[in-house]
């Protein structure tokens, strides 16, 4: 609901927080004396009166004493609404999906692809031990890539 400032104090807590009491009058002409609006109030700052804000009031019970709280309405973009035809619910939902898609693709690329390096090595264990370090290295990329193969070829076949 939209309301014109009357009147307005600024005031600070015990805290030091700044927050302020108003008078606040709403578009049928209804006035509500000591309303509180916190510093966190978006537009806080140039709050005046004759001033207009938009927002809703909270009732506030302290002390057996019936107070308002001045609060902002949140508004919904209209992208996420039935007005928006949620055209944009959609569209995040589906580029959400593909994402999911696109992940799981990767992580069971990468889950082969460690695989495939940690069964090379432990093939080479096995075998034998060669003191030449190029030699076991290309002994490991070529069982690598061969477990890696095996993997895509696999991967090709249609689930049984």
């Amino acid at each position: 609901m939209k309301y014109t400032i009357k009147w307005i104090e600024n005031k600070t807590s015990a805290k030091g927080a700044p927050y302020a009491k108003a008078t606040l009058v709403d578009e049928k002409g209804v006035e509500t004396q000591d309303v509180t609006i916190f510093g966190s109030y978006a537009g806080f700052s140039d709050m005046r009166p004759e001033t207009s804000t938009e927002g809703q009031l909270k009732p506030s019970v302290y002390n057996g004493k019936t107070s308002y709280v001045l609060e902002r309405m949140v508004v919904a973009p209209e992208w996420a609404t039935k007005k928006g035809g949620g055209a944009g619910i959609k569209a995040a939902q589906e580029r959400k999906e593909v994402m999911i898609e696109k992940a799981q693709e990767r992580k069971s690329e990468s889950i082969a692809y460690f695989n495939a390096i940690n069964s090379a090595i432990a093939l080479y264990a096995v075998m034998n031990e060669r003191g030449d370090a190029k030699a076991s290295q290309e002994f490991i990329v070529e069982w690598r890539d061969w477990f890696l193969s095996e993997w895509e070829k696999y991967n090709q076949k249609p689930p049984f």
